[in-house]
């Protein structure tokens, strides 16, 4: 499958959906088509880079990341000290000078 002999700059989200179809048809595994868009994907960062390209159509505009959730802590159990543990030699010298 090409892209229809479109300019690198003209690919579209869909081309790239389309292509992704393309391969499912041809029984390619998952892992083959992640890679094959995997390369794609970083012919058009290093374009972008390069100045040759201004977008990808692999980052929609406006899309934004959403930050995933941080874990919720609950008030109603005891919270443990964080801070790291003594090392060995540490803990040894404090017996040492208990010793003294």
């Amino acid at each position: 499958m090409t892209f229809d002999e479109k300019p690198v700059a003209d690919i579209t989200t869909g081309d790239i959906e389309a292509y992704r179809h393309h391969r499912r048809t041809q029984k390619r595994s998952a892992v083959t088509i992640n890679h094959d868009l995997k390369l794609l994907r970083k012919m058009f960062a290093w374009g972008i880079r390069e100045r040759l390209l201004n977008a990808t159509p692999f980052r929609v505009a406006g899309e934004i990341e959403v930050p995933s959730p941080e874990p919720e802590h609950d008030d109603s159990r005891p919270q443990h000290d964080q801070s790291p543990a003594p090392s060995r030699a540490a803990a040894s010298r404090a017996d040492e000078s208990a010793v003294r």
